[in-house]
């Protein structure tokens, strides 16, 4: 993972890191969600998918980490306009 980082860095390649959406209290499931965003966060911009839209379980969800095909489109709906201003303010001139 770190060695990827690097390479994006020494690169200066833009990049987000993505902590995708999904459901802490089903069977028992341990949200890791504040350790994984505070590990992350050590190496760049992080953005979590649970923050950006409100899923709902029953529809946007078969299980605690596995999205329907509609939980997909509404989180790629949902972080689309973060990846775009990443690559704005990253390229000011386009």
């Amino acid at each position: 993972f770190m060695r990827i980082i690097d390479t994006f860095k020494n690169a200066n390649i833009p990049y987000i890191l993505v902590e995708t959406p999904k459901l802490g209290y089903i069977n028992g499931f341990v949200d890791h969600t504040e350790i994984t965003t505070n590990w992350f966060s050590l190496y760049g911009e992080i953005i979590n998918g649970n923050k950006i839209y409100p899923y709902k379980d029953s529809i946007d969800f078969y299980d605690c980490n596995h999205m329907t095909h509609e939980g997909v489109l509404k989180f790629n709906s949902a972080i689309l306009p973060h990846i775009q201003d990443k690559l704005r303010l990253s390229n000011p001139t386009n």
